[in-house]
């Protein structure tokens, strides 16, 4: 199915019809009202034969006099009055000069003499919100309407287009390509020979085919992007599929499966983070090599390239390819070790500025960016968890020899085999028929449960015979005691310990218990360990307890006043470091042989205090400032600030060094007020940088993954290192 076309007379008729029809509503003395399609999750549909997604049916009305769409309307109105301002005059403004044209302050009295003063909009993104309503009101796309975008896209290949009175051959551009332009609709092809179009994410390799005229060996269509396709490329390449039935595929870069991956679910606000095969692996077909897959429910945490903040941001797909290549494996200074596909580009801070640079481009000296917080919201409330239904879920419904009471408030009893899902909350104590422990049914996920899970992370492990083990030194008496009181507490259940000369084992005798720990994720061996799902849908005091269970179990506070946690698991190295990047503070980590060593630096007082609690206050008193792992590089203007600054006596300073703390250029920023854009994206962003120390290469056969966040083209992996995304199949979206 072709995309519609319109000329110029048709675009401004529709846009003048919906203005007439709020000018005759008004006429007829009627309420001024639009009626919008819905423009959400729930109203996105999937066209198998169009292969888009599409507004469903659900449609809105915007009213005048309603005091909630009010502004709104009144936005919409003045959006439309630009529009068809712009057609008439033949003017062809951008999505920017449409904010700045409608922008303006309006001036009113209230209904007690006050002057009031109101924006007709703050931020760019309540007029490209209108913008967009009045394309699926009027059925046009902004390029229809003579709006504008920075196309960046280029084409080669045998193909011939006429552009207004001209007429190009792609295939004579010499080392050069044909630069797409923002309305690709309004190209006539007069000529097309070949056999499929080739998207090549990264420019440079986009030139390097070109250079080989590998278009004309392979007989296809080359065309880039550089990096996220824009609109008028993904449109383009929409054009050769639908009009020329060209099959199209992708040349793109991807991140190994056991990278984490932060995911939270937009309908129920449920965070994940896990290794990436783990989180999206289920949602692809085994039998496919290559294959993606719409996952609209999720966003991730993607980093601004515009503001230098981390946020949550819409995702478009996950992909998934089979691959038989090596891998990039990078040494940073304080940030763990990088695995990436040679393609897969990562944002580097080199000459004063953030660049997108390839994976096998990339080296020593090279600075990459890195999260130095990450901005969540908490959960207020503590999580629940049934154990019951636990049970159900992990099949003891099918286990004949076991059998499993749940016992209510008036000595109700009932076998778990016989009763449905839904009805398993309504108990009160969980047992087995062959236990004397009484089980809470409702667990509650509070302080005193995430410490204990913090402690079985780093000291506990499960038996063959389904017990869990505490396993602590003849020193941790203290914990020792306080484990064996929250069992009591929250499972009514007296633990064993045994205590030798070296050793105190806290032995839980339930099975149920294993259960509940084994459903939340806790057990592990010392590799495997990871963070329990739950904790990161936590209370901010909740993570924090787990913390300081972990840090008490694994870590100790050294002279200096730093907390040191080692563990052998590279996957709860990378959660333990996101969390505490949750939790407010930057953490280092660095690979000592089979471990991973995460530091938490005594200057981050307060983090410290909020894990340890009073444990350190005297230690901190002693702290001195060592080295600074993410040291900013400087380049020749910055250090001419910071000399202007030192002759003045404002900021310490010597012309020897090399990079600087953020804190101190911070200072900087405060005493002269701007810094070159991209350094001030990074003091008064969300980032901070890690060197490169070392890149090695080993074979990999196996899936790679990467997932399409259109707006950012970014999202946050383990050790919070900022990965670039290849957004492959964002061309087919409109």
């Amino acid at each position: 199915m072709k995309a519609p076309r319109f000329d110029e007379k048709t675009v401004l008729k529709r846009l003048e019809s919906l203005g007439r029809r709020i000018a005759e509503q008004v006429l007829k003395e009627e309420r001024p009202r639009m009626v919008i399609p819905v423009r959400s999750l729930s109203n996105t549909i999937w066209d198998p034969e169009r292969k888009m997604l599409l507004l469903g049916p659900r449609k809105a009305k915007r009213e005048f006099f309603d005091l909630n769409e009010a502004k709104k309307f009144m936005q919409t109105l003045l959006m439309l009055s630009i529009l068809v301002k712009a057609r008439r005059e033949g003017d062809y403004p951008t999505i920017r000069d449409l904010y700045y044209f409608g922008k303006h302050t309006l001036e009113f009295r209230d209904h007690l003499g006050r002057l009031i003063r109101e924006e007709t909009w703050d931020e760019q993104k309540e007029s490209n919100s209108v913008l967009q309503d009045i394309e699926v009101m009027t059925g046009l796309l902004r390029e229809h309407m003579g709006v504008m975008h920075d196309a960046k896209g280029k084409m080669v290949g045998r193909i011939i287009v006429r552009s207004g009175r001209d007429t190009i051959d792609c295939s004579r551009m010499g080392d050069g390509a044909y630069a797409i332009p923002p309305n690709p609709d309004e190209l006539e092809i007069l000529e097309l020979d070949a056999e499929y179009v080739l998207i090549v994410e990264k420019d440079a390799i986009f030139n390097r085919l070109n250079k080989e005229r590998y278009w004309e060996e392979k007989k296809c269509i080359l065309i880039t992007g550089k990096g996220q396709p824009d609109r008028s490329t993904r449109r383009m390449i929409r054009r050769l599929w639908e009009e020329y039935n060209l099959p199209v595929y992708v040349l793109t870069d991807s991140v190994p499966p056991n990278e984490i991956i932060v995911l939270r679910d937009r309908s129920t606000g449920r965070v994940i983070v896990k290794p990436i095969e783990e989180a999206i692996g289920k949602y692809f077909d085994n039998s496919k090599k290559r294959e993606r897959v719409v996952a609209t429910s999720f966003e991730t945490l993607a980093y601004n390239p515009f503001t230098g903040r981390i946020e949550w941001t819409p995702i478009g797909y996950f992909y998934r390819h089979l691959i038989d290549d090596e891998l990039l494996i990078i040494k940073t200074r304080g940030s763990g070790n990088i695995v990436v596909t040679k393609g897969h580009s990562l944002f580097v801070f080199r000459d004063g500025k953030v660049r997108v640079v390839r994976g096998d481009e990339i080296k020593p000296g090279d600075y990459i960016l890195v999260a130095e917080k990450l901005r969540v919201n908490f959960r207020d409330k503590y999580q629940r968890i049934i154990v019951g239904k636990v049970l159900l879920e992990k099949g003891w419904r099918e286990r004949k020899r076991t059998k499993v009471v749940l016992i209510g408030d008036r000595i109700k009893v009932a076998d778990l085999r016989e009763i449905a899902n839904g009805e398993a909350s309504k108990y009160k104590y969980v047992k087995l028929s062959s236990s004397k422990w009484l089980i809470p049914n409702v667990l509650t996920v509070d302080e005193d449960l995430a410490w204990l899970l913090g402690i079985f992370t780093a000291e506990g492990c499960g038996s063959k015979k389904r017990y869990l083990t505490f396993n602590l030194s003849r020193n941790e008496e203290n914990i020792a005691k306080r484990v064996a009181e929250i069992l009591k507490e929250k499972f009514n259940i007296d633990p064993y310990i045994l205590k030798n000369e070296k050793e105190i084992r806290v032995i839980v005798p339930s099975r149920i218990v294993y259960e509940v720990f084994d459903w939340l994720g806790a057990l592990g061996t010392a590799r495997s360990k990871r963070i329990p799902d739950v904790i990161f849908n936590s209370p901010k005091s909740v993570v924090l307890s787990y913390l300081r269970g972990l840090i008490e179990g694994d870590g100790h506070v050294d002279s200096d006043g730093n907390i040191i946690y080692s563990t052998r698991s590279k996957t709860l190295s990378k959660q333990v470091y996101l969390l505490l990047l949750m939790v407010g503070t930057l953490p280092s980590v660095t690979v000592n042989g089979d471990d991973y060593v995460i530091r938490i630096g005594a200057s981050r007082h307060n983090t410290v205090l909020e894990i340890y609690g009073t444990l350190t206050l005297g230690i901190m008193s002693r702290y001195k400032a060592g080295n600074i792992t993410h040291v900013i590089p400087l380049n020749r203007n910055i250090r001419k600030l910071m000399i202007q600054l030192m002759n003045k006596g404002l900021l310490a300073y010597s012309s020897a060094t090399k990079g600087s703390s953020k804190a101190t250029l911070l200072k900087l920023y405060n005493n002269i007020g701007q810094l070159p854009s991209d350094y001030e994206k990074i003091v008064l962003g969300d980032v901070v940088v890690t060197e490169v120390k070392e890149i090695e290469r080993r074979k990999y056969r196996g899936f790679v993954y990467d997932i399409a966040v259109p707006e950012y083209e970014s999202f946050i992996g383990g050790h919070g290192i900022v990965y670039h995304n290849s957004d492959p199949y964002g061309f087919y979206i409109y």
